[in-house]
């Protein structure tokens, strides 16, 4: 459960980033990198939960 809650609050914190990377080039190739960081690690979570 306490999983569940802390993947929505990464999620909302994830939206409100992509918001404003719309105003800002450098920080939206960092935000990229870290979308992909979060992919990887949302897959390991999915595994670990199928496992």
């Amino acid at each position: 459960m306490k999983a569940i809650i802390v993947l929505f609050a990464g999620m909302t914190s994830v939206f409100s980033c992509s918001l404003f990377a719309q105003n800002n080039r450098d920080f939206r190739q960092e935000f990229t990198r870290f979308q992909q960081q979060s992919q990887h690690t949302l897959t390991h979570f999915r595994d670990s939960i199928n496992t």
